[in-house]
Order: C-alpha cells, then structure tokens, then sequence
C-alpha cells in the first residue's frame, strides 16, 4: 500500500498533556489523528472522486500481490510417519540443503516424540496444504520456477526423495546420509552457504539409493559412518 507519513509538528508540554488524556480514555494520538483526517477527506473529497481512488488503490494491492507471488519461491514438502501424513509450504527453507540442515539439528531428535505438524515448526513460518494440493504442485513444478524443490521425509523408512527445480527425476536417500553430509558441510562454519552445499553434495555423492536394485544389494550398501 502506498501510504505516506504525514508529520505534525505539536509542543512537547501540550502533546504530553493530550496524551495523558487520551490515555485515560483508552485512545491515542494516532488513532485521533487518522480518524480526523479520513473525516476530513470524506467531508471534502467529492464521493465520485473517492470511488476512483479506492478503485486505484484496489487495483494497485492487486498487482502489488500478484508481483509478490510471481518472486515468491518456495519448497513443497511431504512428511510421513506411522500412516499420518503432513503436507505444507515452506518459502523460508525452500531448498534441500537448509532443509536437510533441519532436519540434523532440529528435527533428528524429535522424530518419533512430535507430531508432524509440530515438526514442521521448525520450518518457521510455513503454510499447511492438503494432499491434492500436494500432489498439483508437485505436477506443477516443471512449468512452474516458484516452485525450488519438492520433499519427502518418511520417518518410518528412515528416507528423504528430493527433487530440486531442473532435476529429471527424484532422488532418495538414507536420512542418517543426510544428517552426516550436513554434519561435514557445517564443520567449517565460517565458509559461504554456497561452499556448504557443494561439500553437501560430494558427501552425498554415490549415496542415493537406487529403487532399481534388488532389495538385498540395497541392504548391503553401509550407510556413511557418521563421526
């Protein structure tokens, strides 16, 4: 909204004085001021004239929103655990790295002790979508670049399947892989984010599992020893 601060130069003696009053009644100076100045405006600005500009202003909030959620870039993600499922939007963490980051130094140590809901807190500020929706963004995402990357936690199969924005497939991997290339990633805490993630895939590196094989290689392949 394009509003615009107004200043009233008042002695401080006689602005203290209204104040204390106003106080009293349960009002301030604030509030005084805008009512005597929409009471002004509506007095003086003929009706024809206000319904053009609340028709303006309107129009502005609308593209304002629209520009807001055209740079929005958010993540997608999809928790499951013992047949209850919890879905939301995240534009704070919206890659796999930060979430991964989460994941190891939050959300690890209350797996199984939180709800999924509760989980997603550690997320910040989030917004809970139902499964269908889940399920059109997911098929959104390639024509759609607000969308930065789709996740899935399954805290029953001890997984995580990521894909990011120009990925062809989905990745998965071991959760205990995850929390240790976070672990190597964060033990030079003063390089870039953007050096982290990339020392966050070379651990990762050869760690996916790959649905393809049969079930007894997968099983043999050592999760990566955590230090």
């Amino acid at each position: 909204m394009n509003d615009i601060d107004v200043t009233v130069y008042f002695n401080e003696h006689r602005l203290a004085a209204l104040d204390e009053i106003l106080t009293d009644q349960g009002r301030t100076i604030e509030g005084v001021l805008r009512k005597c100045f929409e009471e002004t405006y509506a007095s003086l600005v003929p009706e024809e004239k206000r319904e053009e500009i609340e028709s303006l202003i309107r129009q502005e909030e609308a593209k304002a929103q629209r520009e807001a959620e055209a740079a929005r870039r958010f993540a997608v993600i999809h928790f499951h655990e013992d047949g209850d499922d919890f879905h939301f939007t995240s534009d704070l963490r919206n890659n796999f790295y930060s979430a991964a980051y989460l994941y190891r130094n939050f959300m690890r140590e209350n797996e199984g002790r939180l709800t999924l809901d509760s989980l997603a807190l550690s997320f910040g500020e989030h917004q809970p979508i139902d499964d269908l929706t889940f399920s059109v963004l997911c098929d959104a995402m390639e024509h759609d670049d607000r969308i930065t990357a789709l996740l899935e936690f399954d805290f029953d199969d001890g997984t995580i399947s990521v894909k990011e924005q120009g990925d062809p497939e989905w990745r998965t991997y071991r959760l205990k892989d995850v929390s240790t290339a976070v672990y190597r990633a964060e033990r030079k805490s003063t390089i870039p984010i953007a050096a982290k993630e990339l020392i966050f895939e070379e651990a990762l590196r050869d760690r996916e599992i790959d649905w393809h094989s049969s079930e007894q290689a997968e099983a043999t392949t050592p999760p990566v020893q955590e230090m």
